[in-house]
């Protein structure tokens, strides 16, 4: 069991379902969508909270803290192998990391919520990415971050604090959502 807050606790397995169910309701509204505006829309936070800790390895070991980029914008997405709206985001949040930070590109903190390393190493067999994929295998740091769903993003601005949220599959190679992208890095607080 897993500690939510002072008084609820919940499962990895009662998380997972429930982020799947999520994750389907997601799938089921985006197709019942008229237009895609929502394909480029961000939450941006009036209040701009402290982003929580986030210190995770990656498949070679290698320790990841967001403290350590204090000083620049990152793009944490939580995401697993079996969400098709993650898989579909892949390649874009890619793109996104691999672009210069005046075009809108940040760094990219992929964080894979529930899954073995086994299982994801297969998944990047099968998906070569070269951004930083974060093993969350016990989803703690979900539960943290408090996510609701999969795929679930946010911005943490230069001064470490949570800018933006995106919950489900945004269009990362938008020209309009990298333009707010560069607004919300580029200001200083």
């Amino acid at each position: 069991m897993q500690r939510l807050g002072v008084e609820r606790t919940v499962s990895r397995r009662s998380l997972m379902g429930a982020l799947g169910g999520l994750t389907a309701a997601a799938v089921l509204a985006q197709g019942a969508r008229a237009d895609d505006s929502d394909d480029i829309a961000l939450d941006v936070l009036a209040e701009r909270p402290p982003a929580p800790p986030l210190a995770l390895a990656d498949l070679d070991g290698r320790l990841h803290d967001l403290a350590e980029l204090r000083g620049q914008a990152v793009l944490v997405n939580f995401w697993a192998t079996w969400c098709a709206p993650c898989v579909a985001e892949m390649a874009a949040l890619q793109r996104l990391h691999a672009r210069p930070a005046q075009d809108g590109g940040v760094t990219v903190l992929a964080v894979n919520a529930g899954d073995s390393a086994d299982k994801v190493r297969r998944f990047l067999s099968a998906h070569p990415l070269t951004l930083p994929i974060l093993l969350d295998a016990s989803t703690r740091t979900a539960v943290a971050w408090r996510v609701g769903g999969l795929p679930t993003s946010y911005v943490v601005d230069s001064a470490g604090a949570l800018a933006a949220e995106a919950v489900g599959a945004r269009d990362w190679d938008s020209a309009a959502l990298r333009a707010v992208l560069t607004e919300m890095t580029q200001q200083r607080h």
